[in-house]
């Protein structure tokens, strides 16, 4: 699981972040196919107050997660329109992604994200 401050995002502009994460099986180190069909992969993103209340969320079904292949396997995205932002007000949030792959649930990320108020 990766933790820390993931980024910092303007409340009136869309975000659409460069990351790519892919999956990886410790067993061998090979990327997981997410693309298969067979282990079930579903991913979200969420933005929340300090204090837990879901504030910002996507997900592969509701169009703001991606999934692609890149040069050495499968991996996926997220982007997040302007308009879903702009109700966040400048400060601090936690930022979380979550994955399902084969029925286990992972919290893959769980950090911070800064939002600045933008023009």
């Amino acid at each position: 699981m990766f933790t820390g401050q993931i980024d910092t995002i303007s409340n009136k502009a869309d975000w659409v972040e460069p990351l790519f994460v892919q999956l990886i099986d410790s067993s061998d180190n090979s990327v997981i196919d997410i693309q298969n069909n067979d282990i079930g992969f579903d991913c979200s993103v969420y933005i929340k107050d300090m204090d837990g209340c879901v504030r910002v969320t996507g997900s592969i079904a509701t169009g703001e997660v991606g999934v692609a292949s890149g040069d050495d396997g499968p991996g996926f995205f997220w982007s997040f329109e302007d308009t879903a932002l702009s109700g966040l007000c400048a400060g601090t949030y936690q930022f979380g992604i979550k994955t399902t792959t084969n029925g286990a649930i992972s919290d893959v990320i769980i950090g911070t994200i800064a939002v600045v108020g933008g023009n």
